[in-house]
């Protein structure tokens, strides 16, 4: 596109060429006329020479085609710049954005069409809306105080972006403005909507939360009485129909806790605790956890080490084996045949687990998938194998909140290999147990047996609104001889413990009245029941219950739906806690301790004791389905202890029965192992 300097280059080029032109013609002409001296007179022309008057006419035409070519340049340049100003103006006429000039002094030196077409019945009796508030800023100039400034202006008839530049080389303020009313609107819209949004998403949480809670409460009287009758039930298909429903509560509780949590990691409510703990304790329980399913499978399953894993680590324990427990789940569920193994390694602050499969596998285009939620992935596997698809969900986000990372290596019908980096630091306590809220079952039997020893009674009161409860915990207790106390709130409690001593309340977190948080407050700040042990009972079970009620003066804490020999066994640890300096340091926390009269033949180590409390427990599951090879792994389970001659009677005696398939032997040999 030409320009004014490009224009000016032509003329003087068009010049130059005119003046070339009549040096030309003047030559021409002299050449015709001859040559001389100055102040001779020229030669008369020869007769017919016509080369002089040639040059002439030369000359003469050459100038009138460069005055012709210069005439014709100048129209077409002029022709171009009357194109150029038509488009410039054009294009202020077209564009929609609104210009307003002013000069120093505020007023109004130039308007763009758009500006006049919005703002047509302006006039000088009347302030332009754009120049709303400058009356407030032109002082600035004066003082040499003036600044740039953009805002968004509400005129009454809109709603106007608005830039305000002072220009001083032109010595003008340009106003500079777009409507943005129905931007504005939209914005005000989608914040409405986003208020709307976030409030409806801490409704779902409260619902899901009390919805937790209440779903919860039947479950607790469901898997509660499901226990009690399997204990008074004699024949088998009763206990077997017994353990089928104890067992599909366990699994729907199981569902529960996974959509809570999820709910939880949406809401960005779900915490990281910090704990110290053992990852070679964990391990073990794993080993011991998955034994039975394995065993029931025929599947290899193996807990490995390598290099140097620390006695002690950092990081929050529960959420390690929730995501462990998930992806073992998900590898038994996918695997019918082969091996399933659990390998942990240690390096560089990061503690390394590899969960290995010979399973279906997972095809490459169908790896991204599992880890959304409610995916699987395809439908037949979720036909066949059942789930709601949300444990890798979990797991993977689970693992990104412990700012760690996970990676899968998979095909289809070739197995799956899991692997998971967590940083765990290294603790300061070595060769501690640091297993927080370590569960430890006891049966009916061992716990009447130490309250028998034990020579008194437990006076227990139960706190509890819920009239279920009440009744189901009321049974439990009494089926050990404790007969509790009931109190419907907090208040009420304060009130029994007011008229008379107790030894134990179980203390229901969430009631009406007086929560158990400001009851076990009131109850702490009293010095009359220092002495008084307190157990925490809760619906939600959420992470950091434990540590919060042990904080407020809870001595323990249980989780609904209440596990019977879980019950049991807080209780016992509570009545073995009377005996012995020597037996007390031999339990441990949390270990139940078998009472002095019982206890005269064998010298019953920790280990050995949780050993026995978990080979009764397999051997009950035996009583409802038989199963020889998980008998044959009991019985080498106790290894470790078999230079006591009574350890090695009871391996006999484990081997005998595998051998013989005689489970009539099966109740005596746990009589025998629930009085040790």
């Amino acid at each position: 596109m030409p320009d004014n300097n490009q224009f000016a280059r032509g003329l003087r080029r068009n010049r130059g060429r005119r003046i070339a032109a009549g040096l030309l013609a003047v030559a021409a002409t002299l050449a015709g006329a001859g040559s001389g001296w100055p102040g001779e007179p020229l030669p008369a022309p020869a007769t017919g020479n016509g080369v002089g008057l040639f040059f002439a006419w030369a000359g003469m035409i050459c100038l009138l085609v460069s005055g012709a070519a210069m005439y014709l340049k100048q129209r077409r340049g002029k022709r171009v710049l009357e194109e150029e100003l038509r488009r410039l103006v054009s294009l202020q006429e077209d564009n929609p954005h609104l210009l307003l000039e002013t000069d120093l002094q505020g007023h109004i030196t130039y308007a763009s069409p758009a500006c006049r077409r919005r703002f047509p019945a302006v006039g000088n009796d009347r302030p332009h809306p754009l120049l709303q508030g400058m009356a407030g800023r032109l002082p600035c100039l004066a003082e040499q105080q003036w600044v740039d400034f953009a805002d968004d202006l509400d005129s009454g008839a809109g709603i106007f972006a608005r830039q305000v530049q002072l220009r001083r080389p032109e010595g003008v303020i340009r106003i500079s403005a777009v409507e943005v009313s129905r931007l504005r609107e939209l914005e005000k819209d989608l914040q409405q909507a986003r208020e709307e949004a976030e409030a409806a998403s801490r409704l779902k949480n409260i619902f899901l939360a009390n919805m937790g809670h209440e779903i919860r409460t039947p479950l607790n009287a469901i898997l509660g009485y499901a226990d009690l009758l399997m204990m008074d039930a004699a024949n088998p298909v009763v206990r077997k129909r017994l353990a089928i429903i104890s067992s599909s509560g366990k699994s729907l509780l199981a569902l529960i806790d996974d959509i809570l949590d999820i709910a939880k990691i949406s809401a960005g409510k779900l915490e990281i605790m910090e704990d110290e703990f053992s990852i070679g304790r964990i391990l073990d329980e794993f080993e011991q956890m998955f034994a039975q399913q394995a065993a029931d499978k025929k599947i290899d399953f193996q807990v490995t080490t390598g290099g140097v894993i620390p006695d002690s680590t950092i990081g929050d324990s529960n959420r390690l084996k929730q995501i462990l427990v998930n992806l073992l789940s998900n590898s038994f569920k996918f695997t019918e045949t082969g091996a399933i193994s659990l390998h942990c390694t240690y390096a560089d602050g990061k503690a390394i687990f590899r969960v290995a499969d010979t399973g279906i596998g997972i095809s490459k285009e169908k790896q991204h998938d599992i880890f959304a939620e409610f995916q699987q992935a395809d439908a037949d596997a979720t036909r066949r194998y059942g789930g709601t698809g949300l444990g890798l969900s979990i797991t993977s986000r689970l693992v990104a909140l412990m700012h760690g990372s996970m990676s899968l290596e998979s095909d289809s019908g070739r197995g799956a290999v899991f692997t998971v980096y967590l940083p765990f630091r290294e603790g300061a306590s070595a060769g501690a147990d640091h297993r927080p809220g370590k569960e430890v079952q006891v049966s009916g039997e061992m716990l009447t047996a130490a309250l028998a020893a034990a020579g008194r009674s437990l006076r227990v009161l139960l706190a509890e609104d819920n009239d279920m409860n009440q009744y189901l915990i009321g049974e439990m207790l009494g089926n050990v001889g404790l007969h509790p106390v009931i109190a419907a709130d907090g208040l009420e409690a304060l009130a029994r413990l007011a008229e008379a001593d107790f030894d134990l309340l179980l203390l229901d977190m969430k009631m009406p009245v007086l929560d158990g948080m400001q009851t076990i407050a009131r109850i702490r700040s009293q010095d009359r029941w220092r002495n008084l042990h307190v157990i925490a009972l809760t619906g939600d079970a959420l992470p950091g219950d434990r540590e919060k009620f042990l904080a407020m003066g809870c001595n323990d804490y249980l989780a609904k739906p209440l596990d019977l020999a879980t019950m049991y066994g807080k209780i016992y640890g509570l009545v073995t806690a009377g005996f012995t300096p020597a037996d007390q340091d031999d339990a441990g926390a949390g270990q139940p301790v078998a009472p002095a009269a019982v206890n005269t033949r064998l010298e019953i180590s920790r280990e050995l004791r949780f050993q026995i409390v978990q080979a009764v427990d397999v051997l009950k599951n035996n009583l409802k389905i038989f199963n020889p090879d998980q008998i044959r792994g009991l019985a080498g389970s106790f290894a470790d202890f078999d230079h006591l001659g009574e350890i090695r009677l009871l391996q006999q005696e484990l081997q005998q029965i595998a051998m013989t398939f005689d489970d009539e032997a099966l109740p005596q040999l746990i009589r025998k192992l629930e009085a040790l």
